[in-house]
C-alpha cells in the first residue's frame, strides 16, 4: 500500500506535539516518518524535528527507535564539532537515549529479547557520541574487567559481543586516545572479523592531530587497511 505524506501546518504540528501522549502508535509513527521526509524539502524546517524527537525518549521498540536514530544521525551535519553549540547537541541526544539506557542497563541480561539487545546497542552508540562521562567510565570499567592478556596479546573475546564495539570505543576515548597504537597493533593481528571491525571503528574516532596523521599514513597502506575499510574509516572520521 502507498504512503501519503501529510504536510501539517505549523499550528497543526504544534497541536500534535501537545497531544502526543494521546496519539496512537500508528499516528506517532506517521508523524515521525512524515516529518523526517518533509525535513528534506523546503516545506518544513529541520528544526521542527528537535521538538519531536524527545517525545520518543521512552520508546521501547528498537524498530521505532531506529528511525529516531537515523534522524539524530542526520542532525550531526548541521553542527560542526568546533561550534560552541556542539556540546548542546551532544546533551540533547544523550537526553533522548538516557531513559532507555537507565531502564536496560549497560550489559545484556540473561533471557532478554532481541528487541532490548538491539535498543541498548543503538542507545550506547549515541551515548558515546554524546561523550557522556558516566557512560564512558562505566564501559571502560567493563573493558578493564573483561579484556585479558593471553599469550602476550589482548583478548577481547571476554567482552559480551553485543556491546564490545561500544566498550572498545569508550576505552579509547577515556584513554585520551593514548592507546591508539595498541589498537592498531591489535587490529593488524586480530583474526576475528567482528573484533577487527570494532577495533577499526574505535581507531577511526581519533581526533588528535598526531593520531589523525597516523591514520592517514595507515590509509596509504592497503596491506593493512583494505580499500573498502579505507572508505569506512574516511566516513567515520568525517562524522
Amino acid at each position: 500500500s502507498g504512503h501519503y505524506i501529510i504536510c501539517l501546518s505549523a499550528a497543526e504540528f504544534e497541536d500534535k506535539i501537545r497531544r502526543f501522549n494521546s496519539l496512537s502508535l500508528e499516528q506517532k509513527l506517521r508523524l515521525l516518518i512524515d516529518r523526517q521526509m518533509l525535513s528534506k524539502t523546503p516545506l518544513v524546517s529541520t528544526g521542527s524535528l528537535m521538538d519531536l524527537l524527545p517525545k520518543f525518549r521512552n520508546e521501547p521498540s528498537a524498530a521505532v527507535f531506529d528511525i529516531v536514530a537515523d534522524i539524530m544521525s542526520s542532525l550531526k551535519i548541521f553542527c560542526n564539532p568546533e561550534s560552541e553549540y556542539y556540546p548542546r547537541l551532544q546533551q540533547y541526544i544523550y537526553n533522548i537515549v538516557s531513559p532507555n539506557l537507565e531502564r536496560l542497563g549497560f550489559e545484556p541480561k540473561k533471557g532478554e529479547d532481541d528487541n532490548e539487545t538491539r535498543l541498548r546497542s543503538i542507545c550506547l552508540n549515541f551515548a558515546i557520541y554524546s561523550r557522556n562521562e558516566e557512560v564512558l567510565n562505566t564501559l571502560t570499567e567493563i573493558y578493564d574487567r573483561d579484556v585479558k592478556i593471553t599469550n602476550g596479546k589482548r583478548d577481547y573475546s571476554g567482552i559480551n559481543s553485543e556491546i564490545r564495539g561500544s566498550v572498545i570505543s569508550a576505552k579509547f576515548l577515556t584513554s585520551d586516545e593514548d592507546i591508539l597504537n595498541d589498537l592498531i597493533e591489535d587490529y593488524q593481528v586480530e583474526s576475528d572479523p567482528n573484533i577487527k571491525s570494532e577495533l577499526l571503528s574505535a581507531i577511526s574516532m581519533a581526533k588528535k592531530s598526531k593520531n589523525v596523521n597516523i591514520l592517514i599514513s595507515l590509509l596509504e597502506k592497503p596491506e593493512i587497511i583494505s580499500r573498502s575499510e579505507e572508505r569506512r574509516v574516511g566516513k567515520e572520521c568525517r562524522s
